[in-house]
């Protein structure tokens, strides 16, 4: 019979897994007020170019931090769920580092998006 893993444990990893989740909410809701605001966002043009002529618009890049919101949400799930297996287990598990690293490469990304964005009007 396994002995239960140290409560402390899982309630990290719970932590864990409500910080990511109010991360992702945020990126949606961001990505949201992005595409809603975005001819707003354009320097000095009363009406924004035609999107069709232009190579960002707000929606794309809302929809772009909402689809990376609901990723992380998903990925944040498969972390989560497969911490607490390892932990049941008595393993060290997969501590998915990689899930950090990629998810600050993104959200970097796509804010030198919004700067080129917001800086020339593309």
């Amino acid at each position: 019979m396994s002995q239960s893993p140290d409560l402390r444990l899982l309630q990290a990893n719970e932590r864990t897994f409500l910080a990511w989740i109010r991360t992702g909410l945020a990126l949606v809701t961001f990505g949201f007020v992005i595409s809603r605001l975005g001819s707003w966002l354009v320097p000095g043009v009363a009406a924004p170019p035609e999107p069709r002529y232009r190579l960002l618009t707000g929606a794309a890049l809302g929809g772009a931090f909402v689809v990376v919101g609901v990723a992380v949400n998903g990925l944040a799930l498969a972390r989560y769920v497969s911490a607490r297996r390892a932990l049941f287990r008595g393993e060290d598990g997969d501590t998915h580092a990689w899930m950090p690293l990629a998810f600050g490469a993104l959200v970097t990304l796509l804010g030198l998006l919004i700067g080129l964005f917001v800086v020339w009007g593309f």
